[in-house]
């Protein structure tokens, strides 16, 4: 232990704290701690049952904690590796996402939606970057299930848009009014697979997707 001394001059010295180290105790640091109380506790007042129990128990939580950390980390590693391998083998497939943006390169573009019921009108707006209505799609008489609409890339006067990322929005209705639970669908081609800190990557021609947005896989 250190000691600060005082002087009769008017200068002092500031105090030392000492600092805890911030690296947490592991099963053979606990270990090497209760061997050593073991070894160097009082002989005429030995440590209690009760005490030595309770402390085998702790030991015997944190092994079981390090197991489960560590049986964590082998899922999480193993998930990434399927997830990497679910990517690659979409590579040059037809995929459906489920996602409401997409970006516009000049191709024309497959959008459409899940209907949970059959539909007497549909509408879907294509909005840009600013939130503005630049397209609209208008169809009637679908069916419940996915329904896709050939949209040409060009707005409400048939002027082809610029291209960039762009949004959809989808109202359905029939006999009893709108219809709740419309899911807005991109169908597009795989190009490129990379895999980042949020999980495997797509790329394609409507842009990056989300393996986790995926909605299904065409058979080409």
């Amino acid at each position: 232990m250190s000691v600060t001394s005082t002087t009769e001059t008017s200068q002092s010295s500031s105090p030392t704290y000492a600092t805890a180290s911030s690296k947490a105790l592991g099963e053979a640091d606990f270990l090497e701690l209760l061997v050593a109380q073991l070894e160097n506790q009082d002989p005429l007042e030995p440590q209690s049952n009760t005490e030595f129990i309770a402390q085998l128990a702790t030991f015997s939580s944190l092994e079981q904690q390090t197991m489960t950390n560590n049986k964590l980390d082998s899922v999480i590693s193993a998930t990434a590796d399927m997830q990497q391998l679910a990517g690659i083998d979409m590579l040059g497939k037809t995929v459906v996402a489920q996602s409401d943006n997409f970006y516009l390169n000049g191709d024309q573009v497959e959008i459409g939606m899940y209907l949970p019921e059959d539909a007497t009108s549909v509408t879907v707006n294509i909005l840009d970057e600013d939130e503005s209505v630049v397209a609209t799609i208008d169809s009637s008489d679908l069916s419940a299930g996915d329904n896709f609409l050939d949209w040409d890339g060009t707005d409400m006067d048939g002027n082809p848009l610029p291209e960039g990322e762009y949004s959809l929005s989808v109202e359905a209705y029939n006999s009893d009014g709108e219809i709740d639970n419309v899911l807005p669908l991109i169908k597009t081609t795989v190009d490129e697979v990379a895999m980042t800190g949020s999980g495997s990557v797509l790329s394609t021609d409507a842009g990056e997707i989300l393996l986790s947005s995926i909605y299904s896989v065409a058979n080409n």
